[in-house]
């Protein structure tokens, strides 16, 4: 999970088309935690845990943030902050960080 001013965001795997894209943790329907989803595989869809709302892959994909991987690393281009704001990587359930993650923000002119 990416934590970056008072917004969350998360990656989705997309098996079906080898692809992964970062988005809000943020049900559309009510704000819910859809980081906490569960996955059906028959619909493609992701269901909130808080309204049981299911929320298409399909529509994941067309709101997520723009991403790039390079090599190992994979860059995203987060939402405008404030400008002390930088992104806060968080470990999934189970895994460690070895060591601080380096982040840099780039300033546009």
């Amino acid at each position: 999970m990416i934590i970056y001013d008072d917004d969350r965001f998360f990656i989705v795997d997309d098996e079906s088309s080898n692809d992964k894209f970062l988005v809000s943790t943020r049900c559309q329907h009510r704000g819910g935690p859809l980081h906490m989803a569960s996955y059906d595989g028959k619909k493609e869809c992701l269901t909130c845990p808080w309204h049981k709302v299911p929320t298409s892959i399909r529509a994941l994909r067309h709101r997520a943030l723009p991403t790039a991987r390079v090599g190992d690393y994979w860059i995203a281009k987060l939402p405008e902050g404030s400008e002390n704001s930088l992104p806060r990587i968080m470990p999934s359930p189970g895994q460690r960080l070895s060591e601080k993650p380096q982040v840099s923000q780039a300033h546009g002119s």
